[in-house]
């Protein structure tokens, strides 16, 4: 039977199209709540100014629609209940359009061995560093030296 780890989640965000000062500030602001809430960011992926498949509004308040968007795609660890409760709170994000949550499921197989205890180790002491350690060395030669031609002399 496979287990099912449940704390991998996609993060699809929607912002506005801003100027790049602003749409760092927004991100490194997203990536601070998410930190802050026990998340663990594996990778960010920005997929671009796209046009929006339809207008958008952004904010409750507010009541202006967007047509063009800027695209991301946060890849993060945490817990599902924590993520919805940050999705609810960037739904009142003036910068952001969209705010999606999804949950991925990776199947972990039976026969998993943790190696977590091994990857603690300091790096002389791992098994894959000792291995290569004991690989010979491949002989070293300068890229400007070339091999003296062997002249033969006849007497």
């Amino acid at each position: 039977m496979n287990r099912v780890c449940i704390n991998c989640v996609f993060k699809m965000l929607i912002a506005l199209v801003l100027k790049k000062g602003n749409l760092i500030e927004c991100c490194k602001r997203l990536g601070s709540d998410l930190l802050d809430s026990d998340a663990v960011i594996r990778k960010i992926e920005y997929l671009g100014s796209k046009k929006l498949p339809y207008r958008m509004a952004n904010h409750y308040k507010n009541p202006t629609r967007h047509s063009f968007g800027n695209f991301f795609v946060y890849h993060i660890d945490m817990k599902p209940d924590k993520a919805v409760k940050l999705r609810s709170q960037y739904q009142l994000d003036s910068d952001i359009v969209r705010a999606m949550v999804m949950v991925k499921e990776q199947k972990v197989e039976d026969d998993y061995k943790c190696t977590l205890e091994a990857e603690m180790l300091p790096p002389s002491y791992r098994e894959s560093v000792q291995s290569i350690m004991k690989k010979p060395k491949p002989e070293r030669v300068p890229r400007w030296y070339s091999e003296p031609e062997k002249v033969e002399y006849e007497l």
